[in-house]
């Protein structure tokens, strides 16, 4: 009888153990989703915040779109993992902004590409990353 408490508090502990380690490789792939929304957030920000410049009456500046490019391409590859299909969305928005007037109104609506669209996927995918 000693002998099998001893094997079941054994066997509890390792049970506790294993659980341990779970929980914190689920805390370790939380925390680099959260770290791979956040660049989707960023890059979706300048963007809002250099289109809203842009509607002011502000000039364009080439820096500010290679800057988007590369920021929404490296949106993409993080997102991968997460969501290809959006994270095609988001290479598609940094070639966009590689050249914007190579876009046409209706390229840019049937890529998905919009901003509104993007910041409506964006939401989405907040909203699946907090179940």
């Amino acid at each position: 009888m000693p002998g099998e408490v001893s094997t079941i508090f054994t066997v509890i502990d390792l049970c506790l153990k294993f659980l341990g380690l779970v929980r914190k490789g689920k805390l370790k792939r939380d925390e680099r989703q959260d770290e791979r929304i956040t660049i989707l957030y960023d890059v979706l920000s300048e963007t809002q915040s250099y289109i809203a410049r842009l509607n002011r009456g502000d000039k364009r500046d080439r820096n500010v779109e290679r800057n988007l490019a590369r920021s929404w391409r490296r949106a993409s590859l993080q997102l991968r993992p997460i969501d290809p299909e959006f994270a095609q969305i988001c290479f598609d928005k940094g070639s966009f902004w590689t050249d914007p007037d190579y876009w046409s109104h209706e390229d840019i609506k049937k890529a998905k590409i919009g901003i509104d669209n993007v910041c409506q996927k964006a939401k989405e995918m907040l909203k699946k990353s907090a179940i």
